[in-house]
């Protein structure tokens, strides 16, 4: 907040304020004001001097020449935020075109792509099929059983070094 005086001679600086709607005066300044304003109050002369410019905000005694306060300049208008359209609904979206006359050039070299790579997948089907029935003979489904010849007179040992010698 900043306070002017009635005929705009002086000007305080910047400063928080509590504001109290349905006080009988329009402001009560206190000692958190008027000490970083550098006001001298005298009770009994009726005055409350700024030290800095010799202005009386009591305005009983004249004041000194007036020097006005620089005009606010106002700052530009803030720019107004683009309106972003708002999604259709599903249920109002148009059926599309399946014949591709409509789509991009990308999105029909994609769904290209796609179907060549789908019939690719089903040919390697086709194919494996074809080679495991061919060679059945040579894949059966259980190997034999080769514990039988193995000699149980052959042990292994293994002797790990100490990885700290």
């Amino acid at each position: 907040m900043e306070l002017t005086s009635g005929n705009g001679a002086w000007k305080s600086g910047t400063f928080k304020a509590k504001i109290h709607a349905g006080l009988p005066v329009p402001i009560l300044l206190g000692n958190s004001f008027l000490g970083p304003e550098q006001i001298v109050l005298d009770i009994h002369a009726h005055t409350a001097i700024d030290k800095k410019t010799g202005y009386d905000l009591m305005g009983s005694t004249p004041s000194p020449k007036c020097t006005w306060a620089l005009p606010r300049v106002a700052p530009p208008p803030t720019p107004k935020k683009p309106r972003i359209p708002r999604p259709v609904p599903f249920e109002k979206v148009p059926a599309p075109d399946l014949d591709g006359r409509a789509l991009p050039e990308t999105v029909m070299a994609h769904v290209r792509e796609r179907i060549e790579s789908i019939a690719f997948q089903e040919m390697l089907r086709k194919k494996d099929e074809e080679f495991k029935h061919t060679f059945a003979d040579r894949f059966p489904i259980r190997l034999p059983d080769t514990t039988d010849y193995v000699p149980d007179h052959i042990y292994h040992r293994i002797r790990l070094k100490d990885p700290h010698k």
